[in-house]
């Protein structure tokens, strides 16, 4: 028999305490009783240790985004960079169809008129997949327009 390990229910959360020695702790919890967040973790940050703060964060953001979608933030990338694969091979090269009737090029999806480079609509998938790429690779997004 297995036991499929789940993380603490979320959403989780960031509380910073400090005490009287000046000394910061910062908790990582999930609200489950009012306003006491029952802790998942806890890290105790030195005086000099600005980061611990950001790693809290981080921690509670991770958590809450398991929470959120039943996926690890691993597992996460894993898909994000399967569906970046996908949209780029979708996107590769500008759909058109060519009229049965009168052999003018369309796109597909907006109806732009391509023979006479009219641009594709704002809305149209495929100029919302290179948007959604750039934006992906840290690019310009309205380069794709």
């Amino acid at each position: 028999m297995t036991t499929e390990m789940k993380p603490t229910a979320g959403p989780w959360e960031y509380v910073k305490s400090t005490y009287k020695d000046n000394s910061a702790h910062h908790f990582v919890g999930y609200n489950r009783h009012g306003d006491t967040v029952l802790t998942v973790c806890k890290l105790v940050q030195p005086l000099a240790n600005a980061s611990i703060e950001a790693n809290a964060r981080i921690i509670a953001e991770a958590g809450t985004v398991c929470h959120e979608t039943g996926l690890t933030p691993r597992q996460l990338a894993e898909q994000r960079q399967e569906l970046l694969e996908a949209l780029e091979a979708f996107c590769e090269e500008e759909p058109r169809v060519a009229s049965e009737i009168d052999g003018d090029v369309s796109c597909p999806y907006c109806g732009a008129y391509l023979q006479v480079d009219e641009p594709h609509s704002g809305d149209c998938p495929w100029i919302r997949g290179k948007a959604a790429i750039l934006k992906a690779r840290g690019e310009n997004a309205e380069m794709a327009v």
